[in-house]
């Protein structure tokens, strides 16, 4: 039954849990390695994953049926989790989370490319308007710092990522590729974690713990947003995302962004709600 309000509340739950993810693991990546952090973070994210199982249904949400597409998108989840943490070690968490929700602005360039898919003129105006506040936000030629590069990479993944989703919407379960993910994590950080491991205070110890349980929640409360309202509904409210970024970095950590980064941040929310609108084309 569509519910838009529950719908709502969930969807900006999980962004204000995902976003307090980053700020968790913004306070773990300046004092502690990228493998070891990851690999805590996983293991508790992949252990909640496992007890949220049966209000979601149950362990058949775990069944793949398209190995190489859920393995495609969960390798691109997987790169984009690793790459996103070391930006945050040079950049304010509001700067990189704005940079990093550009990525409908990679859809739109590639879907035509890798799925065929028609777009038209309001998109790529909608396109150019991000571009705009990607610049803004960066601010190329007045002393731009090169970790900006990551989250605009990491964009560009999870456009990827959804044109792939996209495809195998249809047949796969979004908790399965996200238990896959974990699971891909976890095996990548095993390897690259004893080379750089440090002894680490109890209370790190419930900041990584948070992090995972926090990272693997919003997730499930995201995918259970859109049971109860359609995505057209819902996909702009993502972008509240930028909002509890600028609180959690205010808080923490004193940051207020610039009013080129407000304008800029503006642009994108704008620019994605643009292409979301006009993402039916003619004909």
């Amino acid at each position: 039954r569509q519910t838009p309000l529950m719908g709502t509340i969930l969807l900006v739950a999980g962004a204000g849990l995902l976003t307090a993810n980053d700020a968790l693991i913004k306070i773990a990546i300046n004092s502690h390695a990228l493998g070891q952090v990851m690999l805590i973070r996983s293991v508790f994210s992949m252990l909640t994953v496992l007890v949220c199982l049966p209000l979601l249904g149950g362990w058949q949400n775990l069944r793949i049926n398209n190995g190489r597409g859920v393995t495609l998108c969960a390798g691109l989840l997987v790169i984009s989790v690793m790459i996103f943490p070391v930006s945050m070690r040079y950049l304010p968490l509001a700067d990189a989370i704005i940079l990093a929700y550009t990525s409908p602005l990679w859809v739109i360039i590639l879907a035509p490319v890798l799925i065929r898919e028609r777009t038209w003129w309001p998109q790529w105006l909608a396109v150019a308007l991000g571009f705009v506040g990607a610049c803004l936000v960066v601010k190329p030629g007045f002393g731009m710092h090169w970790a900006v590069t990551l989250p605009l990479f990491v964009a560009l993944l999870v456009g990827v990522r959804d044109i792939v989703t996209r495809r195998i919407a249809a047949t796969e379960n979004a908790i399965a590729i996200l238990a896959l993910a974990n699971l891909m994590t976890i095996l990548i950080a095993a390897v690259l974690a004893p080379f750089n491991w440090q002894p680490m205070l109890p209370s790190m110890w419930g900041v990584l713990a948070g992090a995972g349980v926090l990272f693997a929640v919003s997730q499930v409360i995201i995918v259970m947003a859109f049971r109860y309202a359609e995505a057209a509904v819902l996909s702009t409210l993502k972008y509240s995302a930028i909002l509890f970024a600028v609180l959690y970095g205010y808080g923490l950590w004193g940051d207020v962004p610039d009013l080129l980064a407000l304008v800029g941040a503006v642009c994108i929310i704008l620019s994605g709600i643009a292409i979301i609108r006009f993402r039916r084309t003619p004909g």
